[in-house]
């Protein structure tokens, strides 16, 4: 069985999905052969739209695994060997009037309808999926993002007179004017990571904290980022899942995050959860944090345990079912249609 998972143009600003998947390959001693595919365009007007559809149905697999935010793919591959993989629907929020009625249609309501099989990252995103096409929730299965196999844990000494907080994200949903004005005098600094600019950075010039930012980082840097801090900050009022809870729980770190779905599930008991909205809720989080040692210990232990189900060996073989799935389903409506 040759897989081929299909990506969004490469970019050296957005790779997210690519890491969550270069944690998952196929098992060891496998006979099956799994190929990674970059689109060729990447904007979302109509022509480039037209030319991602055209070169991807040029492509030839026995699977074909859209691996996210190119929904519109369904529209251009078989439907009976194609997987699509969707991991929030944020986009939704992010327009509104005629632009968010065909982002809906193109993103979300017609690959949603044609597609056999849809994976998505937690329980919130599938209900989410659900709630606006009104599609069979029986053909989506929740599968995990993996946790990243670079991320390590360094013994640290904590920095109770001045934590070293890690914040990772320049979207919105990140929550940093919230987080900033939490923060205010309480001696501490910040490892920002991502491109801030415009606005972001004015808040964080303006927000008086000591701060370093550091972008376009690769795999071993952003396990560097996570072991050079005391505490992971991520209060974000939107995720599909939430990757940093789990990366800064494998590298035994003190997590904050949000204590609304999935962040909350996807930390299981190992973070301290805080009301994003609610600048108190997370200024009392983070103090709780620095001045409460067993607390804090007592998190990062349970951290540790919570992770294990986030290994890619756990992750990978469950795509590994679904792509078998696929190639059974396929067969058998071939020998149905004989």
């Amino acid at each position: 069985m040759h897989i081929l998972r299909i990506f969004r143009k490469s970019s050296p600003q957005f790779h997210s999905f690519e890491r969550v998947f270069a944690q998952v390959g196929l098992p060891e001693g496998s006979t099956d052969t799994l190929q990674d595919w970059h689109l060729p365009e990447g904007k979302a007007d109509p022509i480039s739209i037209l030319k991602n559809c055209r070169a991807a149905a040029a492509q030839k697999a026995d699977v074909y695994h859209i691996t996210g935010l190119a929904h519109y793919l369904m529209l251009a591959l078989p439907a009976k060997k194609t997987v699509l993989t969707i991991h929030d629907s944020v986009f939704l929020y992010r327009h509104k009037g005629f632009k968010r009625w065909m982002m809906k249609k193109l993103f979300l309501d017609w690959p949603v309808k044609r597609a056999k099989v849809i994976t998505t990252i937690s329980q919130q995103s599938k209900d989410e999926i659900v709630q606006h096409t009104g599609t069979n929730p029986d053909k989506i299965r929740v599968i995990y993002n993996p946790v990243d196999k670079h991320i390590y844990h360094r013994p640290k000494t904590f920095h109770a007179e001045r934590p070293v907080f890690l914040f990772i994200g320049v979207t919105p949903n990140k929550n940093l004017a919230n987080t900033l004005e939490a923060l205010k005098g309480i001696p501490c600094h910040l490892i920002m990571v991502g491109n801030f600019i415009g606005e972001a950075l004015d808040l964080l010039e303006k927000s008086g904290l000591s701060f370093e930012i550091r972008k376009n980082l690769s795999d071993q840097q952003m396990a560097d980022a996570y072991a050079d801090a005391d505490i992971v900050l991520f209060a974000s009022v939107y995720e599909g899942f939430g990757l940093p809870i789990i990366e800064g729980q494998k590298a035994g770190r003190a997590v904050l995050t949000s204590n609304v779905e999935p962040m909350k599930t996807v930390a299981g008991k190992g973070a301290c959860l805080v009301n994003p909205h609610q600048i108190e809720s997370i200024r009392e989080g983070i103090l709780r944090l620095i001045s409460d040692t067993n607390y804090r210990e007592a998190l990062i232990s349970e951290g540790f345990t919570n992770v294990i189900q986030f290994e890619p060996k756990y992750i990978e073989q469950q795509y590994v079912e679904v792509y078998r799935y696929m190639k059974s389903f396929k067969n058998y409506e071939l020998t149905i249609n004989n």
